[in-house]
């Protein structure tokens, strides 16, 4: 396949996947629902938290909303003496 088709076809496939967005800019998913990625992390860090920040921005420049849930883990490893 020549270069100059390759890129038609990705053109093409660009435009046909994921192009509509909603009022807030969200990329739609074939079943009308917005494309939304769900991150649980259990780091209480500051640093862990600025990370996933940052890539939620990212991923909503291109348009996937991202959600960050903080899950709980207790400590479960006790050691008996």
């Amino acid at each position: 396949m020549s270069p100059a088709r390759f890129q038609a076809r990705q053109r093409a496939a660009r435009r046909g996947r994921l192009a509509k967005r909603d009022a807030q800019g969200i990329r739609v998913l074939a079943g009308g629902r917005p494309a939304t990625l769900v991150v649980g992390h259990a780091g209480a860090d500051t640093e862990d938290a600025d990370a996933l920040h940052l890539m939620s921005e990212m991923l909503r420049k291109v348009g996937i909303k991202m959600h960050t849930i903080g899950l709980y883990r207790p400590d479960t490893f006790w050691i008996s003496q």
